[in-house]
């Protein structure tokens, strides 16, 4: 099927020029292509880069020199010389290496291609790339050995998507890629064949001929008309009465003018399409277009239509059967079929029922379609005929001669009645003896199959087919399907009713597409025809899995081709995993865009990828299908900054099954732009606005989405934002957004951080702004941080300044005082500048130690709190016997006490300290001096802390028994004493007395609380793997001692008292050694003990980990001295009897449920000035301490 642009001339022929345009195929700087002759130079195509092509430019026909310089630099690069004939079409191809280019000219062939065909034609310009053989997937040859600047001609091809395998001819065919392009149909193309700069083979795919349409200019007036298009001469001096020749034109918009001597007589605008072509008729002093369709009629009829161009309507007869009746002026009628008469027809033009105008012998061709213009000339009516559409239509067989008649020689062949415009070709045809193919056979194995035949024919070079057709045979033992219907029959009475028909039909094979394996040519070889045993063996790799029917068919292009259906069947069954190594790649592109790349499929079962993507983050998920032979895909308008989780599945069609890869993600990416603040506020006043600049900038531009501000939900309440504008878009040179500050008119004084936050396009954005308020406000200060407050009292003072103006009174108090202490504060209102006066007093409630007293400064709006530290302070003077009760016998040995003076808070007074002669045991003699020997005085006197002395010798005459003896103390009109129990027993050489001693009871007031250390555990935390603890010391003073600490795992019995060792009590255990870095330890100082740092003793632990969630856990802090039986520290509640505490316990708990995990420093364990302690392993023995 034809239309008139097909068979006409092309656009440069129409037109009278030629055209050029430039392609550059070479991997390097993009250069500029300049054209030089006739007209001067101009630039075929600037800038062109690799792969690119510039557009066809018109030139007038004559010599030219083509020039190639760098874009940048404009330094020749290569030239040559060309003549262009009118109408030739030629391309210039930039081909070489950089820095050896030259120009490559190629004649193209531009004339429209035959409705439903497409034309390609393959350039190879990659000079190191082998030479070529295209081929189609599974199919027939299209370019065969194409090498370094050889054109392979243009063939024709079905307008579809083509998969194309590239094959190496200098290395046995191999396949160096698969290539799919897309044709569409009335096109011809060009397909470029480059290398990259790295040596690889790449494909650009241009266009050469695209459709247009035909025009055609008939003049029904009296003078000779010039036509032009667009400013442009199309026809010039067409004569009237003259239908012109057709010629090409591009598709689009067109202005149409005519003209009659040179004065614009009528203009029309025109929209060419590629589907139609166009008739412009000059009648009557007006223009007129018209259109055809391109129809074809139906073999052995034409079509025939009328279009009148007289004043009055017509009616028009062909061979006597009406195609117009009734037909106005200047109206075309529609296309009527005809049958074909090939010795041609009359036409009649009729008005009023009388015929004006007659053309006898007018030829139609079959197949045809055709216009009959009619038009009035010199008084006289007559008709013009236009061919629209042409057909080929096949005539071999209106000549044969048959058998012997067939001479050698010279014929000659006389063409009659032939149709002006169409084009015939004469085709001679030597029938030949009917080939034949024979003991043909197929045998494989797992890789491959063979395929067998014989085969007889004339032609050395015809060809052998090997083709696949993919078949499913029914069910074993099952050959008739059965079905049911309901079918509605009259019953014996005429009542309809329902019945059940089975009906029974046959199954049969199920065939599906048919794929090529192997295409072969005879080499001219004798063997190839003469029946010799042929075999051919084919890889199964490229087939797809399933059951094959085989087919040959051999041709020799001369003879309709034989074939044979092979007995045996193909059987390709290739592995089929679950999941597959599709090592999917993602990669982030531009705004919400994510490129997902993967590796081809092992096997070519594979008829689609599915790729199945799911966003959890915005609930989003879909499927996308892509053809099997794609191995990218670019996914856009996504949700940016949401991370996509994807699954390439390899899909089989045929068998309905996937194969799963391994999930992947990927993230699209936001809209990237930045914030600044331009000159933001250092300061605010309350109640005060003030504004700032935002400025907003990107390089994308323009910026793909609106940006909103807004205050962080964070902020200080007492701050507002307000935005103009609160939506913009980012720039390159920023875009400007004001804020303005409002401060609450009570906000405080101070630092004070507001932030502004900028989101879309996927991306946030956060400015921070710190400024100072300037709101009126107060300091306090104190005189000092500390103070002692004893039995007369202390004193503090305190000063207030004002800031920012600040006038308000300040209400001045003290908080969280301890009990039995009182605070006075003088004045309690004080102005900015003015000083008040804190004074503390105690009561008899109070206590010694140090406490953290709260002052506050309070004006309202502001207040200020300083924390002082208060040491309540208690002087006094303590005496302390070493022992209370001694035992001594009447050999005139002597009862020794020694008795510790201590003096607490201060306490600076002289001690004097003595005993009644009257009270001492009869007969004894008793001293009390400063010196452990010697003195005889009743009385001693000591400055300050230290010891003295009490002897007690029994004379003759002391009897035995116990005797009570008191010490007196007097220090500054306080006045104490001291009870000792001297015990006389008879001298050793009398019989033992057994005697059981009774506790003496009686009722005094108790002594005052001896100050000390007192360490405690407060925290116990115990994990499988892990354990820790933190210990603070609760006391008075310091802690100065090294001591030790014990962790009891699940023990017998709890530890109780101190010198249990972990060893004892439980088969774990876990040790620390408080050592001298860490003292002294003051009065309310921690430290935190954990499984391995710089306090843990390992030598002395034995802990394997894994302990079970709920096991019991002991802790015990000053847990060793065998020199003592308090430990190593001697604590407040060991001096005066109190309550033991220091043991702790807990449970092992997971590790989600631990309140913390602590940190472990690697530091090495110290042993040096802690008390000697037994390893875990060590064996001991343990006796009574044994004191007289």
């Amino acid at each position: 099927r034809q239309h008139r642009a097909a068979f006409g001339p092309t656009l440069a022929q129409s037109r009278g020029v030629s055209r050029l345009r430039a392609i550059q195929s070479v991997d390097g700087a993009a250069v500029n292509v300049l054209v030089s002759g006739p007209g001067g130079t101009v630039t075929a195509a600037g800038g062109l880069g690799f792969g690119q092509a510039g557009g066809y430019i018109d030139l007038t026909p004559g010599s030219y020199s083509l020039t190639v310089v760098d874009a940048a630099s404009g330094s020749q690069l290569a030239r040559t010389d060309l003549l262009l004939e009118t109408g030739r079409e030629a391309s210039a191809v930039v081909v070489g290496k950089p820095g050896g280019l030259s120009l490559w000219l190629v004649d193209d062939e531009n004339r429209e291609v035959s409705w439903g065909d497409a034309r390609l034609r393959l350039l190879h310009a990659a000079p190191d790339g082998p030479k070529l053989t295209v081929r189609q997937l599974f199919g027939q040859d299209i370019f065969i050995r194409q090498s370094y600047l050889s054109i392979g001609d243009y063939t024709e091809l079905y307008p579809q998507e083509w998969d194309l395998g590239i094959h190496d001819e200098d290395n046995g065919e191999r396949m160096l890629s698969l290539e799919s392009i897309a044709l569409d149909a009335r096109h011809s193309y060009t397909w470029l064949a480059a290398q990259n700069a790295q040596g690889e083979l790449r494909y650009f795919l241009f266009t050469d001929a695209a459709p247009v349409s035909s025009l055609r200019l008939l003049n029904a007036g009296s003078g000779p008309l010039d036509l032009k298009i667009d400013g442009q001469s199309v026809f010039s001096g067409l004569a009237p009465a003259t239908l012109n020749a057709d010629k090409a034109f591009g598709l689009g918009q067109r202005q149409a003018t005519l003209f009659v001597g040179g004065v614009a007589v009528a203009q029309s605008s025109l929209v060419v399409t590629a589907n139609q072509d166009i008739t412009l008729a000059y009648a009557n002093g007006g223009l007129r277009v018209y259109t055809e369709t391109n129809q074809v009629a139906e073999p052995n009829f034409v079509l025939a239509r009328a279009i009148n161009l007289t004043g009055g309507p017509l009616a028009v007869r062909v061979q006597g059967e009406t195609i117009a009746e009734g037909l106005a002026a200047y109206a075309a009628s529609a296309y009527a079929a005809l049958r074909h008469r090939p010795s041609g027809v009359t036409v009649e033009v009729l008005r009023g029922g009388t015929v004006i105008a007659a053309l006898a012998d007018v030829k139609l061709g079959d197949g045809t379609a055709s216009t009959l213009y009619l038009l009035e000339s010199g008084g006289q009516a007559t008709a013009l005929v236009g061919l629209d559409t042409a057909v080929d239509v096949d005539i071999s067989d209106y000549l044969r001669l048959d058998g012997g008649a067939v001479q050698s020689g010279k014929w000659q062949v006389e063409l009659t009645n032939a149709l002006a415009g169409e084009e015939y070709a004469l085709r001679v045809i030597g029938l030949r003896p009917q080939p034949a193919l024979g003991q043909t056979a197929l045998s494989q194995t797992a890789n491959d199959a063979t395929v067998e035949w014989q085969y007889t024919g004339t032609e050395p070079t015809s060809s052998i087919e090997i083709r696949l057709r993919e078949v499913t045979d029914p069910p074993q033992g099952r050959s008739l399907r059965q079905s049911t219907r309901a079918v509605e029959v009259l019953d014996s009475q005429g009542f309809p009713k329902s019945i059940t028909v089975t009906d029974t039909t046959e199954l049969l094979p199920e065939y599906g597409e048919v794929i090529g394996a192997a295409f072969l040519y005879g080499s001219g070889d004798p063997s190839w025809i003469d029946g010799t045993p042929q075999r051919h063996t084919f890889a199964l790799d490229a087939i797809p899995s399933g059951m094959y029917e085989v087919t040959i068919i051999a041709d020799d292009r001369l003879q309709p081709p034989v074939s044979q259906i092979l007995p045996t069947r193909l059987l390709v069954d290739h592995p089929w995993p679950d999941v597959w190594s599709a090592n999917v790649v993602t990669i982030t592109g531009d705004y919400q865009t994510l490129i997902l790349g993967w590796d081809e499929f092992p096997g070519p079962d594979v008829t689609d990828y599915v790729l199945f993507i799911n966003t959890p983050a915005v609930g989003e998920s879909f499927v996308i299908t892509e053809p099997a032979h794609s191995r990218a895909v670019t996914i856009t308008t996504l949700s940016p900054n949401a991370i996509r989780f994807v699954n390439v599945a390899a899909y089989d069609s045929r068998r309905e099954r996937y194969s799963y890869s391994v999930w992947s993600s990927g993230t699209p990416a936001g809209a990237f732009f930045e914030m600044a603040a331009v000159n933001p506020p250092a300061a605010l006043t309350p109640g005060q606005p003030v504004s700032f600049d935002l400025r907003l900038t990107s390089q994308l531009n323009p910026y793909p989405t609106a940006v909103t501000l807004a205050a962080a939900s964070d902020n200080p309440a007492q701050v507002q934002l307000r935005f103009a504008p609160d939506v913009l878009q980012p720039t390159p040179g920023g875009a400007l957004a004001k804020v303005t500050v409002t401060p609450n008119g009570v906000l405080a004084g101070g630092p004070i951080s507001f932030t502004v936050r900028a989101y879309g396009g996927g991306e946030e954005r956060q400015v921070t702004i710190h400024a100072q308020v300037q709101a009126a406000d107060f300091d306090l200060a104190l005189s000092v941080p500390s103070v002692d407050v004893g039995l007369a009292g202390g004193e503090v003072m305190l000063h207030s300044t004002g800031v920012y103006g600040h006038n308000r009174l300040i209400q001045l108090d003290a908080l969280n005082l301890p009990a039995g202490l009182e605070a006075t504060v003088t004045p309690p209102q004080i102005s900015p500048g003015q000083s008040a006066t804190l004074r503390l007093r105690q009561t008899a409630q109070a206590q010694r130690g140090s406490y953290t007293v709260t002052l506050l400064g309070d004006d309202g709006p502001n207040d200020e709190r300083h924390s002082l530290t208060v040491t309540v302070r208690q002087p006094d003077f303590t005496v302390q016997p070493e022992s209370s009760h001694l035992l001594i016998d009447d050999s005139r040995s002597s009862a020794r006490f020694r008795l510790e003076v201590g003096l607490a808070d201060g306490w600076q007074h002289p001690v004097r300290l003595w005993v009644q002669a009257g009270e001492a045991p009869p007969a004894s003699n008793v001293s009390l001096s400063r010196e452990a020997v010697g003195g005889s005085a009743l009385a001693a006197t000591l400055d300050g802390a230290g010891f003295a002395y009490l002897t007690v010798t029994p004379g003759a005459g002391t009897p035995l028994g116990v005797h009570l003896l008191t010490v007196y103390a007097e220090s500054a009109g306080v006045g104490k004493q001291v009870e000792l129990i001297v015990d006389v027993q008879a001298a050793p050489s009398a019989p033992p007395v057994r005697r059981v001693f009774l506790p003496l009871m009686q009722k005094s007031e108790p002594p005052a609380p001896l100050t000390g250390p007192d360490l405690i555990i407060t925290s116990l935390q115990a994990t499988p793997e892990s354990i820790w603890l933190v210990i603070r010391n609760q006391g008075q003073t310091a802690v100065t001692n090294e001591f030790w600490v014990d962790v009891y795992i699940d023990p017998q019995t709890p530890p109780s008292a101190p010198n249990q060792l972990w060893s004892a009590l439980s088969a774990q255990g876990l040790v620390w050694g408080v050592h001298a870095s860490a003292l002294p330890l003051l009065p309310g100082q921690e430290l935190r003990l954990s499984y391995g740092d710089a306090f843990y003793a390992a030598a002395y632990s034995e802990f394997s980990g894994g302990l079970a969630v709920g096991t019991s856990v002991y802790a015990q802090v000053d847990s060793w001295d065998k020199r003592t039986d308090y430990g190593a520290v001697l604590e407040e509640h060991e001096r005066w009897g109190g309550l033991y505490n220091n043991v702790a316990q807990s449970v092992v708990q997971s590790p989600a449920q631990a309140t913390e995990q602590p940190s472990i420093p690697q530091n090495e364990f110290r042993e040096e000035g802690l008390p000697e302690r037994l390893k875990p392993d060590a064996s001991s023995l343990w006796l009574p301490a044994v004191r007289r």
